[in-house]
């Protein structure tokens, strides 16, 4: 991948029975630093609900990038400056985990699942996050970050606390 731009397509719903939305985001690789790039990859949540992202990735000419031997990890924090162990959520492809499931190694999508019971750690406020890709050469790429806006749902609302 190196010398070409990798795009990343984000489809935001419940991929299941259910359809709620569908928003398409797209991030190019680039080497400019984090403080350069914008969070506009915008993901809504409310709390406690299920969510599945799905992320195409794609070159410059617009093709399918092969994920053959690819990891991916999605990390979700209060801030870009805390460390990884305090993430509020991390998934991973690794180790067979299904939290982040490769779709379709030819057609160069993922899913990134989020249960009930991670969304349920979240607080009403918003959050950001990214991808990172690792191709099998070892090189790390960030194609896509953004902001997770969580907020609490108006059905189900829990007046105990």
């Amino acid at each position: 991948m190196r010398g070409t731009s990798l795009i990343a397509n984000v489809l935001q719903d419940n991929v299941g029975d259910e359809l709620l939305a569908v928003t398409n985001f797209t991030a190019t690789l680039s080497t400019t630093t984090e403080d350069e790039e914008a969070y506009d990859n915008f993901v809504t949540a409310k709390i406690g609900e299920t969510k599945t992202l799905q992320i195409q990735f794609e070159d410059g000419a617009g093709s399918a990038v092969d994920l053959s031997g690819m990891l991916f990890v999605c990390t979700v924090k209060n801030n870009i400056t805390d460390d990884d162990n305090d993430a509020v959520l991390q998934k991973k492809s690794s180790n067979g985990d299904t939290e982040i499931e490769i779709i379709s190694v030819d057609g160069g999508i993922i899913q990134i699942k989020l249960t009930s019971t991670d969304t349920a750690l979240l607080e009403n406020k918003n959050y950001i996050w990214d991808c990172r890709v690792e191709d099998n050469s070892g090189r790390k790429y960030y194609p896509i970050r953004g902001v997770i806006q969580a907020s609490t749902p108006v059905t189900d609302y829990d007046t105990s606390s």
